[in-house]
């Protein structure tokens, strides 16, 4: 299928960037490129991004010259990514191996959608199911942040806003207005 390019941006992921990257390197979908851009971490990020590019062709790591925000980081990623569909990923989550596979055979199989987001859902270390930062009584809940669309609309709009938050709800609803309330 078409190349998938995931986007990391890190910063003080060191001790949890492994676990990102080993679950996507487990990923189903064949072709997939996975591009960390460290975005100035104080601690081992960018040399941990290092050894798995080293150790496995689908990643390249990446650094950003002077602190940005993870918004800046996505775009200096972008910058570097070779794939017709991009998502991001961030550098503490962990993803079913079956997630980008289903996003991009649905963006494959159905050229008039411009966009597939998941759902999500906090697991925290001991296990335990505790629901999200925002205010719900649904413990799973759209995932903002695991937008996949295809590359040239994301380039069409101009990409992330350089923000510190919540850019993502708000590329969505420019994708939302550009494409129809049912663009994603």
């Amino acid at each position: 299928g078409p190349r998938v390019s995931v986007l990391i941006p890190a910063h003080g992921a060191e001790a949890t960037l492994h676990h990102a990257l080993d679950s996507l390197l487990a990923q189903t979908w064949a072709d997939l490129e996975i591009v960390v851009a460290d975005d100035c971490s104080p601690d081992g990020t960018f040399a941990l991004a290092q050894g798995y590019a080293a150790r496995d062709p689908r990643v390249k790591a990446v650094r950003m010259r002077e602190n940005g925000g993870a918004y800046a980081a996505r775009m200096l990623a972008l910058s570097h990514a070779t794939g017709d569909f991009i998502t991001v990923h961030d550098s503490d989550d962990w993803s079913h191996p079956q997630k980008i596979a289903v996003q991009a055979a649905h963006l494959r199989d159905n050229p008039a959608v411009p966009a597939t987001v998941t759902s999500w859902v906090r697991c925290h270390p001991d296990l335990l199911f505790r629901g999200t930062a925002r205010p719900t009584s649904n413990m799973v809940q759209r995932n903002h942040s695991a937008l996949m669309l295809r590359r040239g609309m994301l380039e069409a709009l101009g990409g992330w806003d350089r923000v510190r938050i919540a850019a993502d709800t708000e590329l969505i609803r420019r994708l939302e207005h550009a494409w129809g309330p049912g663009a994603v």
